[in-house]
């Protein structure tokens, strides 16, 4: 029965050149509209999250200050090297150890502490740029 509804309607098999290329740039142009949305989605991902994370690490150091009345010291936080440029691995490894956070866009930081105060400045790649947040025992600054 549909054999004979196509014939009588001269249906073909297949879809012809035009129609293809018709498809294929609606495609495109829904690609390229969605495209800058996702990314831009992911890189405000990134933002949140390196502030987030600032956050978290500087509630960890104050619990450790309530905890044992004194800041990491720097030879605890970064292991070895030179203050206040801590080699970066042994940072990473410091911070995940005091509070869990995902260190994977820290570029680089510094830590420098006193008897009570502390100041940790971080930088992230996210969000196609660097952010610098500079975290002290009273305040979170971010700055680009």
């Amino acid at each position: 029965m549909w054999q004979e509804m196509r014939k009588r309607l001269g249906a073909r098999d297949g879809f012809t050149l035009i129609e293809l290329v018709v498809v294929v740039a609606i495609l495109g142009v829904l690609a390229i509209v969605v495209t800058p949305k996702v990314t831009g989605a992911l890189d405000n991902a990134k933002q949140k999250t390196a502030a987030s994370n600032a956050k978290q690490v500087q509630i960890a150091l104050e619990r450790l200050y309530a905890d044992t009345g004194a800041y990491p010291t720097y030879a605890t936080l970064c292991g070895a090297g030179t203050a206040p440029a801590c080699a970066l691995p042994s940072l990473k490894t410091g911070l995940v150890n005091i509070v869990n956070i995902d260190t994977t866009n820290l570029t680089s930081a510094t830590y420098t502490t006193g008897t009570n105060s502390f100041t940790l400045t971080m930088v992230y790649s996210a969000g196609g740029g660097g952010k610098t947040y500079t975290i002290t025992q009273d305040a979170i600054t971010a700055s680009n």
